[in-house]
């Protein structure tokens, strides 16, 4: 997501912040452009505000608590531009959002709000670009680690790497050697130990998030329905996107192959492997796709591949890793109950979310409750179960196990 710091330096002369950028650097949504005296309800939080000043002129709407209510939405700023019946920047308005600490800035008279619009989506798309083209990467590294000897090490690190944070493999049995990365967490190693232990050993809990050390981990079980030897664990510090859970998945399937007694490729047994190593990746759709909810298994899923051709190729095996990403019955159940049973309870507030498509508006009204709650509840309903509600795959089979409770 752009940082609003780094739309202001590409910006140049035509966004000029008044005072001081907030610290750390708030992330931008979206530009949206509003003359309104409340524009709160048509926002979703992290939307950069422009308007030419009329809910003040036009309006005679207070400045504190005009600003007062941007913050409470969450917006990452608010814009204002010079020309239009404002030519500088009001006293009240600047000591209102520095009160708020709501950053501020000017369009200069005569830039047009369309220029700021187009460099934002410039750098949105930019963005994505670069997200897709570092998860492909990712993917390939991931499949290619499947030959190595040490695939567990490597598929920990690329993992870590990839999400910005840290990994590790645990092992339920105490006798079994841990792998993290960066070495530096391996003091969170025996409580997440003992935490997956507690959560999956005997369980059909598909993920699992809980707090070791005032930081959010999130595990994942290793093997086959029938063996499952340990765990995934990470810690990104953010919610994970639908890349970073396909990344997961991708990270577990190895892991199976290297942990679970699953058939690993032996990288010399090839007749030409002085040029190439035909490599027959197992991706294991058992582990994937045939999650044991009652729904049917289908034959493993494997590929050869020649290891200099692995990052074409990757493409095409991530659509059965995509597949397998969605989650089961059994990992929607474990949600469900794990809402139900926080304090206070997030299942009602998800349900009604979800119901309302996603705006803040229509699921405080249906919940009683301001709009400002329901986000934090979202937040921590996100948090607690691993996944963003914003995914439409998660959106839907979250919504259908919700619906009728």
């Amino acid at each position: 997501m752009v940082s609003l710091a780094r739309l202001v330096a590409d910006s140049g002369s035509d966004l000029l912040p008044v005072g001081r950028l907030p610290v750390p650097s708030p992330e931008v949504s979206g530009v949206h452009i509003s003359e309104l005296a409340d524009p709160v309800p048509y926002l979703d939080g992290g939307e950069l505000l422009l308007t030419t000043g009329l809910p003040f002129t036009l309006r005679g709407v207070a400045y504190d608590a005009y600003v007062v209510r941007l913050a409470g939405a969450g917006v990452s700023g608010l814009v204002l531009g010079l020309g239009e019946g404002i030519d500088e920047v009001p006293d009240g308005l600047s000591a209102a959002c520095e009160h708020a600490r709501l950053a501020l800035l000017v369009v200069p008279d005569g830039v047009p709000f369309q220029r700021l619009t187009r460099t934002y989506w410039r750098q949105a798309t930019g963005e994505d670009r670069a997200s897709l083209t570092r998860s492909m990467s990712a993917q390939a590294r991931l499949i290619r680690a499947l030959v190595e000897p040490d695939a567990g090490e490597r598929t920990v690190r690329i993992l870590a790497q990839a999400l910005g944070g840290w990994a590790a493999y645990v092992p339920y049995d105490d006798s079994g050697r841990a792998v993290v990365w960066p070495s530096s967490r391996a003091p969170l190693l025996p409580e997440v130990r003992r935490e997956v232990r507690r959560l999956f050993a005997g369980s059909r809990l598909g993920a699992a998030t809980f707090p070791v050390h005032q930081h959010d981990v999130v595990a994942y079980p290793v093997g086959l329905a029938d063996t499952q030897p340990g765990a995934l664990a990470v810690g990104a510090g953010r919610t994970l996107a639908a890349a970073d859970r396909l990344l997961v998945t991708t990270a577990q399937a190895v892991l199976t192959s290297v942990h679970a007694g699953v058939s690993r490729p032996d990288p010399g047994s090839g007749p030409d492997d002085q040029a190439f190593d035909d490599v027959r990746i197992d991706l294991v759709a058992r582990r994937l796709r045939g999650r044991d909810d009652g729904r049917p298994r289908p034959a493993v899923t494997t590929a050869s591949v020649r290891v200099p051709d692995v990052a074409g190729v990757a493409l095409h095996l991530a659509r059965e890793v995509i597949r397998g990403a969605r989650p089961g019955e059994s990992e929607v159940t474990g949600w469900v109950a794990a809402l139900e049973q926080a304090r206070p309870p997030l299942a009602e507030t998800v349900r009604e979310y979800l119901r309302a498509r996603g705006s803040w508006e229509e699921a405080s009204r249906a919940l009683g409750v301001h709009r400002n709650t329901v986000r934090a509840r979202i937040a921590a309903a996100e948090q607690l179960i691993g996944v963003g509600l914003r995914d439409p795959d998660i959106a839907a089979q979250l919504w259908l196990a919700l619906r009728d409770r």
